[in-house]
C-alpha cells in the first residue's frame, strides 16, 4: 500500500500520526512477496551479443528506470491485466543494475516469483525494453556488439522467458517469517492506538502478520455499517461488481469506492448543549470516532496512492505511443508526474501539443501513427505495412498434381483492429523511432532485447516479397500445363535424368519349358543445370522522405511480372527455338522424331486436316527400345495470338463445310475442352512468346508421357526478395539508399520429344 511511503497532507496530533506510523508498518504486505529486488540488465555484453552495457551508462542512467512499469512479457499490445508492477530505487549492484519490484497482485504472483528465483539461471528473469544511443559502430568491426552511449527512455522492465541481458529475480524485501515489528508507543499514546487495533486487528498483540487489501475493505465496510447498516448492503452490492477483465476483483476500484462512500457519511446531529459536558457515549455517537477517521483517511490516502501510481503507468505507457519528440514529452510528463489524471485527458493532452508542434514546425510534422497504442507488435506492424503496398490478404500457395505452384488470394488480414500505415515515411518512423530519418538506427532506435535490431529493413523486405510474389501469380503463361515434372534439386550441380526404354511382351514358357531372359534395355540421359536469375533494386532515402510508395510498389509489382515471364520464356524457347535433345543430339522437332510438320490452319477444314497428321503421328509414337505404340492422344493446343480464331473455330464449330458446300461433322468438336464466353477452352494455349504467326504446337497429357522437367532450388518456386545489404553494419542507408535483391534460381530441359508435335512453315 503506498500509504506508508507519505505523510498525511493536513496537519494532526502527534497521536493521530503515531497511528498511521503503526498502520504503515502493518498494511505493507511484504510478507505476502509484494515488494522484490529483481536484476535489470547486467553490465557488459547481453546473451545475444548485440549489445554492450558499460557500467558508468547503467550508474548514471539508472534513474530512467524509476516508476517504470513492469509487465508479463514483452508483449508489446499491453492491457491493465498485463501489468506486473513498477520499479523504485533503480541502483547499481555488483556488476549489474538492480531495481526494486513492487507487484501489484502479490497473492498470484507472490509464489511465482518465489519459484523463478527458485529456477536455474536463464529460465525466466527480467528483460528491458528501451531506446538507447548507441556509437556509431567503425569500419571493419564486423559483427562486435554495439556499445551502448545512453538510455534515451525507458518503456518497460518486464518478465520474460528468456532474459536476453541476466536480468534475475534476486530477493524478496518481503519477511520470510510473516511477521512484522510493532513500532513501540509510549504509554501517553497508546489509548487511540489500541482502539484503531482493535478495530483493524481484532488479536492485536507485539506481533501481526500483513493482511490483504480485501480486509481493509471489509473493514470500512463494518464502519459504515455502524452508521447505515441499509447502506453498507448497497455498497456491498456495488463493489461486487467491480472487476477486472479478467473476472477477478477489482480491490483498488473497491478500496475507492467504500472509502469514499464512508467520507460521505452524515453523522447525526449533536445534542443540544448544555451547561455540563456530553457523556463519552454522546461524543462517539455525534459523528465518527477519532478510529473511524483514522481508518478513513488511511484508506483515502491508499486508494489516492493507487490511482496516482496508475495515472504514472498510463502516463508512460501514452508518451512513449506518442512518438512525440523528446522535450515535449518530457514537458507532458513534467506536468502530470504525480498527478491523478485519466487517460482521456491525456489523450487530449498529447494531441493538442502535437498540433501545436505541426503548426509551429510544419516542415517537421509528425502524422499521428495510424497504428494505435497497444497494437505495436512485430506481426501487427507488418500487417500495417503489407496494408500500405496494398498486400491486404496471405498469399495462398497451392501445387498441383504434378506440384507446380499456383499463387491464389488467400485470407484477408484483420480489418480495423489493424489499419494501415498511411505512408512509407510513417512507417520507417513506426519502426525505427528516426523521426528525421537520418538513416542511422545504431545511434537511434527502439531496443527491445527479444527482437531484431534491423526491424525496418527487413519488415520492408518481407511486404515487398509478398507483393512480388502475389504480382508473380498474377501472369499466367500456362507451361503448368505442358511441364511433366517439378522437382527440388539440393545444389547447383549438373542434375542428370536418365530415361530407360520398354520391354517387349513376355516371352511365351511351354509346359515345363525353361524362362528365356528378357531382351536388353538401354539408357538416355537428359541433364541440365540451376541457373540463378535476379537483380537489385535500391529504395533510396529521398524516396522515404518524399513518401513515394506508389514508385515502390509499382517497381516491385514490375519485378514479379518479369520473374514470372522470365522462367515462362526459359521452357518455350527451348521449343520455339527448337534446341537440340541432349540424348540423341538433334533438335527436339525433327523428321527423325516424327514430331513436325507445315500443315496451316487457314479454315476449320484446314485444321481438321492438320490434326488428323498429328493424331496419327502422336499415336504411333513408339516405345523406346521395344518399338511398340506409345498410343498417345492429344491435349492441349499452343497458339500464338493469330491463330487464336482458327483454333476456337475448329473447337466450337460442330460441323464443317467443304469447297462443294457438303457439310460434314466436325470431329474436333470441343475436343480442346467447353468455351463459356470469357475464357477459352482449357485445351487452348494462346503463347505470347511465340511470334511466328502461322506456327503452333500440340501436346498430349504429360500425366502419360515424359515432356518438360522444371527444377526449382531446393524447392523455392517462387521468387524471393530480400535484402542485399546488412544494416547491422555502418548505417542503414549505404549512400543514402537501401539495396535489396530478386532472386530467383531454377533449370529446365525436355526429358522427351514423343508427347509434343510442331507446325511450322519452314
Amino acid at each position: 500500500m503506498a500509504i506508508e511511503q507519505q505523510k498525511p497532507v493536513v496537519e494532526r496530533p502527534e497521536s493521530e500520526y503515531r497511528v498511521e506510523t503503526v498502520c504503515r508498518v502493518m498494511q505493507a504486505q511484504d510478507a505476502e512477496g509484494k515488494t522484490w529486488d529483481v536484476e535489470i540488465t547486467q553490465s557488459g555484453v547481453s546473451k545475444s551479443g548485440r549489445l554492450d552495457w558499460p557500467v558508468e551508462v547503467l550508474k548514471r542512467d539508472a534513474a530512467k528506470f524509476n516508476q517504470a512499469p513492469s509487465y508479463r512479457n514483452h508483449a508489446a499490445e499491453h492491457s491493465i491485466d498485463d501489468l506486473l508492477g513498477y520499479m523504485e530505487n533503480p541502483r547499481m549492484g555488483e556488476g549489474a543494475l538492480i531495481g526494486t519490484l513492487h507487484v501489484l497482485d502479490p497473492a498470484t504472483w507472490g509464489p511465482r516469483l518465489q519459484a523463478i528465483q527458485a529456477m536455474p539461471g536463464g529460465i525466466a528473469g527480467m528483460s528491458l525494453d528501451c531506446f538507447v544511443e548507441c556509437e556509431p559502430r567503425q569500419a571493419g568491426s564486423g559483427g562486435k556488439p554495439l556499445k551502448v552511449r545512453r538510455v534515451v527512455r525507458v518503456n518497460s522492465v518486464d518478465l520474460v522467458s528468456p532474459p536476453d541481458a541476466g536480468g534475475r529475480i534476486l530477493r524478496a524485501l518481503a519477511s520470510q517469517t510473516g511477521t512484522i515489528e510493532w513500532e513501540e508507543v509510549p504509554d501517553s499514546e497508546l489509548q487511540i492506538s489500541q482502539s484503531l487495533a482493535a478495530e483493524i486487528e481484532p488479536t492485536a498483540g507485539a506481533k501481526l502478520g500483513g493482511r490483504p487489501m480485501k480486509e481493509k475493505i471489509q473493514r470500512i465496510l463494518q464502519a459504515i455499517k455502524r452508521f447505515d447498516p441499509a447502506k453498507a448492503g448497497t455498497v456491498e452490492a456495488e463493489i461486487a461488481e467491480l472487476k477486472n477483465a479478467d473476472g477477478t476483483a477489482d480491490e483498488g476500484k473497491q478500496l475507492d469506492h467504500v472509502t469514499q462512500v464512508l467520507s460521505e457519511i452524515k453523522p447525526p446531529k449533536a445534542a443540544p448543549a448544555a451547561a455540563t459536558a456530553l457523556p463519552a457515549t454522546a461524543v462517539a455517537q455525534s459523528g465518527l470516532t477519532e478510529a473511524d477517521r483514522a481508518l478513513l483517511a488511511a484508506g483515502q490516502e491508499t486508494a489516492k496512492s493507487l490511482r496516482v501510481a496508475q495515472s504514472a503507468l498510463t502516463l508512460n505507457q501514452k508518451l512513449t505511443d506518442s512518438r512525440l519528440p523528446k522535450p515535449l514529452r518530457d514537458d507532458i510528463e513534467r506536468r502530470f508526474k504525480g498527478v491523478e489524471v485519466t487517460p482521456e485527458v491525456l489523450d487530449a493532452e498529447i494531441t493538442a501539443v502535437r498540433q501545436a508542434y505541426a503548426a509551429i514546425y510544419p516542415g517537421n510534422r509528425i502524422a499521428q501513427s495510424i497504428i494505435t497504442p497497444g497494437l505495436e507488435s512485430t506481426d501487427k506492424l507488418q500487417i500495417g505495412l503489407d496494408k500500405l503496398f496494398g498486400v491486404t490478404h496471405e498469399n495462398k500457395l497451392e501445387l498441383n498434381e504434378r506440384g507446380a505452384l499456383h499463387v491464389k488470394q488467400g485470407a484477408a488480414y484483420p480489418g480495423n483492429d489493424v489499419p494501415g500505415f498511411r505512408g512509407i515515411r510513417e512507417a520507417y518512423i513506426g519502426y525505427t523511432g528516426d523521426v528525421d530519418v537520418t538513416g542511422d538506427p545504431q545511434t537511434m532506435r527502439r531496443v527491445t532485447q527479444l527482437e531484431s535490431t534491423a526491424a525496418f529493413p527487413l519488415a520492408l523486405a518481407n511486404t515487398l516479397n509478398r507483393l512480388l510474389v502475389r504480382e508473380y501469380g498474377q501472369v499466367d503463361y500456362s507451361w503448368q500445363k505442358i511441364v511433366s515434372q517439378i522437382t527440388a534439386p539440393m545444389d547447383f550441380k549438373t542434375q542428370e535424368r536418365v530415361r530407360t526404354g520398354y520391354f517387349g511382351d513376355l516371352s511365351t514358357v511351354s509346359e515345363d519349358g525353361p524362362y528365356t531372359e528378357i531382351s536388353t534395355i538401354t539408357d538416355e540421359q537428359a541433364t541440365y543445370n540451376v541457373g540463378t536469375f535476379g537483380n537489385t533494386l535500391t529504395i533510396t532515402r529521398r524516396a522515404i522522405i518524399n513518401d513515394d510508395i506508389g514508385l515502390m510498389k509499382r517497381n516491385v509489382g514490375l519485378l514479379g511480372r518479369a520473374a514470372a515471364r522470365t522462367l515462362a520464356r526459359q521452357i518455350w524457347n527451348q521449343l520455339i527455338n527448337n534446341v537440340t535433345y541432349g540424348p540423341d543430339g538433334i533438335t527436339i522437332f525433327h523428321a527423325t522424331h516424327a514430331n513436325t510438320g507445315t500443315a496451316q490452319m487457314d479454315s476449320v477444314a484446314d485444321s481438321i486436316t492438320a490434326l488428323n497428321a498429328v493424331k496419327i503421328a502422336m499415336y504411333e509414337q513408339t516405345e523406346k527400345d521395344s518399338g511398340e505404340r506409345l498410343a498417345l492422344r492429344m491435349k492441349y493446343l499452343v497458339v500464338p495470338i493469330e491463330l487464336e480464331p482458327q483454333a476456337l473455330m475448329l473447337n466450337n464449330s460442330q460441323f464443317t463445310v467443304d469447297a462443294s458446300n457438303v457439310r460434314s461433322d466436325n470431329p474436333y468438336y470441343n475436343y480442346f475442352g467447353r468455351a463459356d464466353g470469357s475464357t477459352l477452352p482449357d485445351g487452348i494455349i494462346t503463347e505470347p512468346f511465340i511470334t511466328d504467326p502461322v506456327e503452333y504446337f500440340l501436346f498430349a497429357d504429360p500425366n502419360q508421357v515424359d515432356t518438360i522437367e522444371v527444377g526449382f532450388l531446393q524447392g523455392r518456386q517462387a521468387p524471393e526478395f530480400f535484402l542485399a545489404d546488412n544494416p547491422l553494419v555502418g548505417s542503414m542507408f549505404t549512400q543514402d539508399r537501401l539495396v535489396y535483391k530478386v532472386r530467383f534460381e531454377f533449370g529446365t530441359t525436355v526429358l522427351d520429344y514423343r508427347g509434343m508435335y510442331l507446325q511450322k512453315n519452314s
